[in-house]
């Protein structure tokens, strides 16, 4: 029987407790049990500070924490769907997450409810990716654009080059912002026409000051506050001009069949410091 905690679901239905608390049984053989081996690395990414940006859910048996960790399994374990929870055991599934059994289908779109209409979700990102980039002390961040393929029919969206397929397709342009090892910080939607330049302008270094206000050097006006490195489409001197004299940031990038080529005495070799990393550039002086 799932419902073994009955004393705690009549507190629940009667109101007298607010949510029930987390506890960890000892079982043997139980379906999905592997799936704990991700619990200590998703309270470490910050998933369970949800608290800190949304309100609590109303009185009832399933907290806040409860629902955000059984979308992170249900993601984990390929459930695409609150109705996919209907093919799994839900004790089984209720006990790796430390309760008796997981919601049925209709709780868990009550409880999604109160959760979306707080309006948080950006904010929620936004404070976890403040998180992220203040523990590694990131100051390098890489800048792609990857087109999302619209399959409907409802909108009649511009045409975008996909690379992969190579056709030009209906589509949004997603751009994310990752460190040197591909590790995704944030990512926003670019409005239908928008340029790479445009999207960094607007979205990514509004975003990244904020973030990094607490490990960027601000006295020192010979360092950048932080780098960011991003492919050919953002090319253009008068943009690279505007980053550093408006916010101090320094832009790494190349461009393509360039014709105008500098003399190469002008170069020297310099060893530096990227991250944990020395590394030897070319520098012109």
């Amino acid at each position: 029987m799932a419902a073994s905690w009955v004393m705690e679901r009549m507190l629940a239905a009667t109101g007298k407790i607010q949510e029930v608390p987390t506890v960890f049984g000892h079982h043997d053989s139980v379906e999905y049990a592997g799936i704990v081996l991700a619990l200590p690395a998703l309270i470490s990414q910050g998933l369970l500070k949800a608290r800190e940006v949304y309100q609590s859910l109303a009185k009832g048996y399933y907290s806040l924490e409860h629902i955000v960790l059984l979308l992170a399994y249900m993601a984990l374990l390929r459930i695409r769907n609150p109705e996919q929870l209907k093919t799994c055991k839900p004790g089984e599934l209720g006990k790796v997450m430390g309760l008796d059994r997981v919601p049925e289908v209709k709780c868990l779109r009550e409880k999604l409810s109160q959760i979306v209409s707080q309006y948080k979700a950006e904010e929620f990102e936004r404070h976890l990716s403040k998180q992220w980039i203040e523990q590694q002390a990131c100051l390098y961040f890489y800048i792609d654009g990857h087109v999302r393929i619209y399959y409907g029919q409802q909108a009649n969206l511009q045409k975008k080059y996909v690379s992969r397929q190579k056709l030009c397709l209906a589509g949004t342009t997603e751009y994310w912002v990752n460190d040197q090892q591909g590790n995704p910080f944030m990512f926003f939607i670019g409005d239908l026409s928008e340029r790479l330049k445009d999207a960094i302008e607007q979205y990514i270094v509004p975003a990244l000051i904020e973030d990094t206000k607490n490990i960027a050097p601000q006295d020192d006006s010979t360092q950048p506050r932080f780098t960011i490195v991003f492919d050919r489409e953002g090319y253009e001197p008068a943009f690279f001009a505007r980053l550093w004299n408006q916010n101090r940031i320094a832009v790494i990038t190349y461009r393509k069949h360039v014709k105008e080529m500098w003399n190469m005495e002008d170069f020297k070799s310099v060893e530096t410091q990227v991250n944990d990393t020395k590394v030897t550039i070319p520098h012109c002086s």
